[in-house]
């Protein structure tokens, strides 16, 4: 086990361990409970979430200094057209916005989403990532041909309960990641690795400024190689608020605690860049989705 990987445990230890040690004094908070298997609810345009963040950071010299910050998750109905099939596709774009020390990311990812009356209904399917240039767009493909882009299911639903409380099956992917795409051939811009593991066979119980939530809790790991000089985070998960993106190498691991009405309730990350490792925990602030009905 790497260095970074253990410190990442400890720091993710004490982190739960001083979310679960605290103690509303004013208003009752609202409680949110959910009953698994339970499905993600169809989001839509014009929805927002925010969190408060608090964490950590280690220099490259080993020095150790408390970091804040905010993150915003804002969804709009938009449509991207293939650029081999020349067909316009409805999506969900989705802006992330992560503010650490006054360092800001913002990432903005493209998602299709499984209707109410699928199987699967509630997973989405990562389509397309804009760079930060706002007017490239980067495709995923999982053949390595180059040439066609495909959709990359990223978060299953509905939430279930597994009885080894470790796997799920299929949830480990590698994808390339394309730009530059005429009908004929896409540029390769970098290989991106996930993988996603189930950790709990229960709802984890979250105390918000919102309120308590029952979440179903998942972990991610990845690394992403860039072949050439790309102007996008990629995903929330490697955005560190500091060093260059090109510098960007891993998100060592990360914990999702998933709520169906809203969706990321809170969110522990580790994530390398420049020479820097930071670990954080974004916990829900505020929403405008109403999670009075969990679905």
């Amino acid at each position: 086990m790497s260095v970074l990987i253990k410190r990442f445990l400890l720091i993710t230890t004490l982190l739960l361990l001083t979310t679960s040690c605290l103690v509303n004094k004013g208003d009752k908070l609202a409680s949110f409970p959910i009953t698994l298997p339970a499905t993600l609810r169809q989001f839509e345009g014009g929805e927002w979430t925010e969190y408060v963040i608090s964490g950590y950071r280690l220099s490259p010299l080993g020095q150790t200094s408390n970091i804040s910050g905010t993150m915003n998750i804002t969804w709009s109905n938009d449509s991207i057209t293939n650029p081999v099939t020349s067909k316009l596709l409805p999506v969900l774009r989705v802006t992330t916005t992560i503010d650490i020390g006054g360092e800001e990311t913002a990432t903005v990812q493209f998602f299709t989403q499984q209707p109410a009356d699928a199987v699967d209904a509630g997973s989405l399917s990562l389509r397309a990532i804009m760079g930060t240039d706002k007017e490239n767009l980067y495709w995923l493909e999982t053949d390595t041909s180059g040439v066609t882009p495909e959709p990359v299911q990223v978060l299953w639903s509905p939430f279930e309960t597994e009885t080894d409380g470790i796997d799920i099956t299929n949830h480990n992917y590698q994808f390339d990641v394309i730009g530059s795409c005429t009908q004929a051939n896409c540029t390769h811009e970098g290989v991106l690795e996930m993988a996603t593991n189930r950790l709990n066979s229960s709802v984890d119980r979250v105390e918000t400024q919102y309120g308590y939530f029952d979440t179903y809790r998942m972990e991610y790991g990845g690394h992403f190689r860039p072949a050439v000089a790309i102007s996008s985070a990629i995903d929330p998960r490697f955005a560190c608020g500091v060093g260059s993106l090109q510098n960007i190498s891993a998100s060592e691991g990360s914990f999702y605690n998933y709520h169906p009405a809203i969706g990321i309730v809170r969110m522990i990350n580790t994530c390398a860049t420049g020479g820097y490792t930071t670990t954080y925990t974004a916990t829900l602030r505020d929403t405008n989705i109403n999670v009075s009905t969990t679905p």
